[in-house]
């Protein structure tokens, strides 16, 4: 379903997956929340590419690719998140958005965030 809105995504493990732990693709999709989950050697963490974006408190460990991945979203949030040994833990290709209060231990890449575009904060 392409027109959700408003979901929570609470204490999930997210194991060694190929592609995503958890990625949304909606064309209307809004609001997607995930809050204290834990996602390990995945090839991406949590990625999203429309609508609002959040990921709270969670642990991310030896993500293949990266641990949270964010592209053309009005509003995006990365807040208080742990991650150690991944490649990188943040790509963010998006209009606006915070990244605040996440801790990164031993990034793989020297770049542990790269954001595309001038209105992050």
């Amino acid at each position: 379903n392409d027109m959700d809105a408003e979901v929570s995504i609470l204490r999930c493990r997210f194991l060694n997956h190929t592609e995503a732990g958890f990625y949304t693709f909606p064309g209307n999709g809004f609001d997607y929340w995930l809050r204290a989950c834990e996602f390990e050697n995945c090839r991406i963490g949590a990625g999203s590419f429309n609508g609002d974006f959040r990921v709270w408190h969670s642990v991310f460990r030896n993500s293949g690719e990266v641990d949270v991945f964010v592209k053309g979203h009005r509003n995006a949030g990365i807040h208080g998140n742990y991650s150690r040994g991944s490649r990188r833990f943040a790509y963010i290709q998006s209009s606006n958005g915070i990244l605040e209060d996440n801790v990164v231990i031993n990034p793989v890449e020297t770049d542990a965030v790269r954001i595309v575009s001038e209105y992050w904060r």
